[in-house]
């Protein structure tokens, strides 16, 4: 069965496995060897034969820099190969920082490669380099939490605030016994530093251990020194070799055949490491998660603070539980699912509300039309027993007009409802929805208004209700709403059979888009947008709601999956112009269905 977290487009080439620090924690076996520009030109060159226009390349060791002269032609042999393919790289590397200097920063600022920093042995580097380090536009200081020193955690995080770091990836050491007393003592240590954190920090915050299905480990094309291809970077791991065979794919040569990843990260690791150090790492990481949501995530959140687009740090489950549903929308990207596979059965679903919990601070459940489900009061109840801090229904809204059932889903655990108004009025909504629902879906809105909840409106654009979104907005602010979305249609399942009919050009939405918008800020209601472009968004850049949408892993099929990956990568694309845009990076670009069929034309790029 093929393992549906690999990461088809990017590739980690291990250039050496040694080291200049010999560092007690480090998972890394130290071993001689070091790997050569055929080899590695070669696994590049795999890597462009795939599917796929957006392509990653990581740096990694040991310590990477030890090869820099290395690194410095791969770059650039990975340059020309994608200029002369017309697609696109990205680069990054996990550094000591040891032998960072002028020469290592001008290179990776020139080819825009992102630095990630290891705080340990921080000490160790050269002063001078110091400032140089800090101000480099591209990097992120690892954080590292030990069982040992929880004590220490606060104060190194201010000593490297002071001196002028700002983007932070808190970890815990993985993978290691965090026993119950070190488990107390970080969250007592947190809880004591959270007011310091949320004083006029213009930082960003993460907890991004994990990368696909389990911690640190991931799942992508991974080259070591000898030639053989594996499926994760977990082949660096002291006790790899009771593994190897699991996830070895094949080894670079002149006709080179790699095979397809089908195993599980999670039962690979399973493997490696006993029940109990498992449970003790993530219990430490969901400590870290939850206390980073405090502070970024929630109602204490300094408005100075700002939280990077590629780090979220509260991560969210997004549990399909079927497609049943009472609506028959135009434009429903899960199109004709609820005929092809059967709703989950109570069980599956509760399995994995335990397994999302090890990850995950917040639940939403969706689906199809999750509150149809006869048990959905009792899934509620079961996930705000398994202690997640936000229980979201996501809904057409429709069930809620009965006043009892907003009791009994509030008591049950349910704190947000995210619910969908797609018109002003009953025939526009109607039919767009394909079902008399209007009167409900505002019934429901009021229902749950009456009882304080907090109630967020997503309103999709279509070709049919763009031009009313000033209409809609004001609705929705005479509803009390805390919150609305305008969402950029997505030309998926029924979107893309009807998309003639339902996507309309994005050039021609955006002043009633932005109208909208002004509605809900002079009414001083939190409004957001999702599916648009920055450069169509000029002036309104605070508005786009991927900056803060947070940590999602999607279950579906049976399967985990992050999309924080998939949405960029695989389901967003940008253009050949793109790179030229001042906001290049915080830019997802548009579902990738939009300019597959109407072009690059309305995009154009911001100027530095």
């Amino acid at each position: 069965m093929k393992n549906l977290f690999f990461q088809e487009d990017y590739l980690t080439l291990i250039l050496t496995f040694q080291c200049n620090f010999d560092c007690n924690f480090c998972f890394v076996e130290k071993k001689e060897g070091a790997i050569d520009f055929k080899t590695a030109s070669r696994a590049i060159d795999f890597l462009f034969s795939l599917k796929g226009n957006s392509k990653k390349i990581k740096f990694f060791g040991g310590e990477p820099l030890l090869e820099f002269t290395l690194l410095k032609e791969l770059v650039l042999y990975s340059e020309l190969k994608a200029k002369k393919l017309k697609k696109e790289v990205d680069f990054y590397i996990t550094s000591n920082g040891y032998f960072l200097n002028d020469e290592v920063l001008d290179f990776f600022k020139k080819h825009k490669i992102e630095l990630t920093l290891s705080s340990y042995n921080f000490d160790k580097i050269n002063k001078k380099d110091i400032g140089k380090i800090v101000k480099f536009p591209r990097i992120c200081l690892n954080l590292d939490v030990f069982p040992e020193k929880v004590g220490d955690f606060y104060s190194e995080f201010l000593s490297f605030y002071k001196l002028g770091f700002r983007k932070f990836n808190i970890l815990p050491a993985y993978y290691v016994s965090w026993p119950k007393r070190s488990l107390d003592d970080l969250t007592d240590g947190l809880e004591k530093a959270k007011e310091e954190f949320v004083k006029n920090r213009d930082i960003s915050f993460s907890n991004s251990g994990f990368m696909g299905e389990v911690p640190l480990f991931n799942s992508c094309y991974t080259l070591d020194p000898s030639g053989n291809i594996y499926g994760s970077n977990i082949v660096l791991f002291k006790q790899a070799k009771k593994i190897k065979d699991l996830i070895f794919l094949g080894k670079i040569s002149e006709k080179t055949k790699i095979n397809e990843a089908d195993f599980s990260l999670k039962e690979v690791i399973e493997k490696v490491f006993d029940k109990k150090t498992l449970e003790s790492t993530f219990a430490a990481d969901r400590i870290l998660g939850d206390f980073i949501e405090s502070i970024t995530g929630g109602d204490n959140l300094n408005k100075k603070q700002t939280i990077n687009e590629g780090y979220k740090s509260f991560k969210k489950a997004d549990i399909k539980v079927g497609y049943s549903c009472n609506n028959n929308c135009l434009f429903c990207v899960q199109g004709g699912k609820r005929s092809l596979y059967p709703d989950k059965t109570t069980e599956e679903i509760k399995k994995i509300l335990k397994e999302a919990r090890e990850t995950c601070q917040g639940v939403v459940f969706t689906g199809g039309e999750p509150t149809v489900r006869p048990d959905f009061l009792e899934l509620a109840a079961y996930a705000k027993s398994l202690g997640f801090k936000k229980i979201q229904a996501q809904s057409n809204g429709r069930m809620f007009a009965y006043e009892k059932f907003c009791k009994d889903a509030v008591t049950a655990g349910v704190n947000e409802f995210a619910l969908a108004l797609h018109g002003h009025i009953p025939e526009l909504h109607n039919y767009l929805t394909n079902s008399e629902s209007f009167y409900q879906t505002v019934a429901g809105i009021k229902n749950l208004k009456k009882l304080d909840q907090m109630v967020i409106l997503n309103t999709v654009v279509t070709k049919s209700n763009y031009r009313h979104l000033p209409e809609i907005a004001k609705l929705l602010v005479s509803l009390g709403v805390n919150q609305f979305q305008f969402a950029f249609v997505h030309a998926l399942g029924t979107a893309q059979d009807n998309f003639l009919s339902v996507v309309p050009k994005m050039s021609m939405v955006m002043p009633y888009v932005k109208r909208g918008l002004d509605i809900g800020e002079k009414a001083g209601i939190k409004a957001m947008t999702e599916g648009i472009p920055y450069c169509l968004m000029a002036g309104y850049e605070d508005f786009v709601a991927e900056k803060t949408i947070p940590s999602t892993n999607i279950f579906e099929f049976g399967t985990k999956v992050d999309f924080d990956k998939l949405r960029p990568s695989l389901a967003k694309m940008k253009g050949k112009n793109c790179e030229k845009c001042n906001c290049f990076a915080s830019c997802e670009g548009p579902w990738r269905e939009y300019p597959e069929r109407f072009g690059w034309d309305e995009f154009k790029p911001i100027a530095g």
